[in-house]
């Protein structure tokens, strides 16, 4: 039965619903989610329950988890947060928490 309810599960179904503040975050570099689509499935759900208040952002050179990794073949460099992302946090939370 668990399992029936993963394979079945939709997201566009919760998405549809949301009307508060939505800040979404990718990393360009995500190996674990389809980026492109998934920020298209999200905005058309999110307009489709009428949102208006929603931000869509992709970090370049970002991973999965909004950090810059090492890239093979590249100079190195050490693991780090994807520039910005702090400030763009604090900065989306404070506008809207006025």
């Amino acid at each position: 039965m668990l399992m029936g309810r993963i394979y079945s599960y939709n997201a566009a179904d919760y998405w549809a619903k949301v009307t508060v503040p939505v800040l979404v975050m990718y990393g360009e570099k995500d190996l674990y989610t389809p980026v492109s689509q998934s920020i298209s499935n999200i905005d058309r759900e999110l307009r489709k329950a009428g949102n208006r208040d929603y931000t869509i952002i992709v970090f370049p050179r970002a991973s999965h988890t909004l950090d810059i990794e090492p890239e093979q073949g590249q100079p190195f460099e050490w693991r780090r947060m994807a520039p910005g992302f702090p400030d763009l946090l604090m900065d989306w939370l404070q506008e809207r928490i006025k």
